[in-house]
């Protein structure tokens, strides 16, 4: 484990969707020189929230020697656009992990965690295969949002 004393944050950091909408994220990372592995989670939830913090724990991945994203959903709280459940995810998903990727402080591996929406959001990026996703870990999510948990 590295020997990380501080951390930094940057909130509101704006992440282009391929359609022109701009999705905001803060970034908790190690306060030292280096590319980091990444962590994401998107959520619906409001990235500032006590339940967004709660998944995992922003300040401890940080200090583990990771960057932690929490990324508001489109059209949730400070990101622009719509929110229409699960529609975007695929697309905005495959586009903030490359995103984050391709930033001077990631080493390009992308891994994404949460529960409920959180995990759906992990599920649906997959699906496009995004080349620098290495890991999900979803948990207390739905694989079939037709049977019961978002439609009748």
């Amino acid at each position: 484990m590295p020997d990380i004393k501080s951390i930094k944050l940057l909130t509101d950091s704006p992440v282009l969707m391929r359609d022109g909408t701009i999705l905001y994220a803060d970034l908790y990372m190690p306060d030292s020189p280096g590319s980091f592995p990444t962590i994401i989670q998107r959520t619906p939830y409001d990235k500032t929230s006590a339940l967004s913090n709660q998944m995992l724990d922003p300040v401890k991945a940080a200090k583990s020697g990771y960057v932690y994203m929490i990324q508001d959903t489109r059209g949730r709280y400070t990101s622009e656009g719509d929110f229409t459940p699960f529609v975007d995810e695929i697309d905005d998903g495959y586009d903030t992990i490359e995103w984050a990727a391709n930033q001077p402080w990631s080493t390009g591996k992308i891994g994404m965690c949460g529960a409920s929406y959180v995990g759906a959001t992990q599920w649906l990026a997959a699906v496009s295969r995004p080349p620098h996703l290495v890991t999900i870990v979803p948990n207390v999510t739905a694989s079939n949002y037709y049977n019961g948990w978002t439609y009748q």
